[in-house]
């Protein structure tokens, strides 16, 4: 029986800037990537001995795995079962590590300075990953993930599906660093161009010893065996190209060569049988349902990409097809069209929420002012004709010059005194009720 391939769900803006480094060089606590409109920095407190290296991502990994397959923040687990599905070592020693890498990921600080990208624009956001573990006497561990970077990955609609069994079998640092840079950068093309200095700052690699810069031959050093591992033991073929004389490097994603006919008769995809799935199957118009070159293309995005991206490019196809609904449907699917439809629903419903709440601001003021009214009528039926005459001079006074010649002129005197005695009621009782 073929071995199901785990795939885990990443924020971009985590892929495009590492959360851990290549060095595992201890007292290095710090990493600070700057940019034009911004920076990034990861640092850790000082009764930790470094930042997360590779071994530790791998765990960050797993445990996503975990978490992100269940609604809560709170992961009930043993250090055996880490162990066995992240690096495959079980030891005390290794043990000992894996609480070691709790506590690094517990002290990872994480600040994106008004270059974390939202969909809208750029921001300023930070975060922890974990907030805390407990290790039971029975051997149960307790892992609780931080509330705000669960709710990120979970939520964001800029995310890219990293395949753990390719991750776990890149032995070079280098070579998985550059994994995630690979897969968030080919989501949309297939070139990349990219100077080398900013590229091994990327890579999170050391500069020299005493320097403030890296060497390019020493970047391409490392490089060319990370590429190498990375076409020898992953899907992610690429080819790079290094022009000495403007220090660019450029990434060429290899396309795979097509099956033949009876290659992918043989490789047809086994529908899902789950809930999920068959909502799926619902959202498509009726004469589609029983078609399985489209049940096969549903399947085949629910699987990479998840629900909502296959549901909203079902409905952005139903929604815009005239013609060839299959067609339409895999271009959809391919090149996720239907995120604009959502993007729009999300905007109307913060707009219909917005009007809600002015709604509700807007009656519950005008109950306010009624309420505030009838009181004002009722306490100037309580006043003695002295008071009312004392009140009905304040009025006037409050008045000036102008609005009591138009008010005469035009013959409502007595009305716009009127309503400037029951203003000064009502301040009166509203300063009253205030105290």
């Amino acid at each position: 029986m073929k071995k199901k391939t785990i795939i885990i769900k990443d924020d971009i803006n985590f892929l495009e800037y590492p959360n851990w480094v290549v060095s595992k060089r201890d007292n290095y606590k710090t990493y600070m990537i700057e940019k034009p409109n911004g920076k990034y920095l990861i640092s850790t407190t000082e009764d930790i001995d470094r930042l997360p290296d590779k071994v530790d991502k791998i765990i960050l990994y797993y445990l996503l795995k975990e978490i992100l397959s269940i609604n809560s923040n709170k992961l009930e687990t043993t250090r055996y079962k880490i162990l066995k599905n992240s690096i495959g070592r079980i030891s005390k020693k290794e043990y000992e590590k894996l609480i070691d890498s709790l506590e690094r990921w517990l002290a990872l600080k994480i600040k994106f300075q008004g270059i974390f990208y939202d969909g809208d624009d750029y921001t300023t956001r930070g975060f922890h990953i974990l907030d805390g573990y407990k290790l039971n006497e029975d051997g149960k561990l307790v892992i609780y993930f931080n509330e705000q970077y669960l709710e990120q990955l979970r939520n964001t609609n800029y995310f890219k599906l990293i395949n753990f069994d390719e991750y776990k079998r890149l032995k070079r640092p280098v070579s998985a660093r550059l994994y995630e840079i690979i897969v968030k950068t080919f989501k949309d093309r297939d070139v990349w161009q990219i100077g080398i200095i900013k590229l091994a700052e990327k890579l999170t690699l050391e500069k020299r010893e005493g320097k403030e810069n890296y060497h390019p031959s020493g970047v391409i050093i490392k490089l060319i065996p990370a590429i190498n591992e990375l076409n020898n033991k992953t899907e992610l073929k690429v080819n790079l190209d290094y022009n000495k004389e403007t220090h660019i490097c450029t990434f060429t994603k290899v396309k795979q060569v097509q099956v033949n006919k009876s290659e992918a008769k043989q490789q047809e995809i086994n529908l899902p049988e789950d809930d999920n799935f068959k909502s799926l199957i619902a959202l498509l118009p009726t004469e589609q349902r029983d078609k399985k070159t489209i049940l096969e293309a549903i399947a085949s995005s629910y699987q990479k990409h998840g629900f909502d991206y296959t549901a909203r490019n079902i409905k952005y196809t139903n929604r815009h097809c005239k013609g060839n609904y299959r067609a339409y449907l895999n271009k959809a699917l391919k090149e996720d069209w239907g995120l604009a439809i959502e993007e729009d629903e999300k905007r109307k419903q913060k707009i219909i929420k917005e009007q809600e709440v002015k709604n509700r601001q807007e009656q519950e003021t005008l109950k306010q002012q009624r309420e505030l009214h009838c009181q004002v009528k009722e306490y100037m039926k309580t006043l003695s004709p002295e008071e009312l005459e004392t009140l009905r001079e304040e009025a006037i006074d409050q008045l000036d010059e102008k609005t009591l010649k138009n008010a005469k002129k035009i013959g409502n005197f007595e009305v716009i005194i009127m309503m400037g005695m029951e203003e000064i009621v009502g301040e009166q009782l509203t300063a009253a009720q205030c105290r």
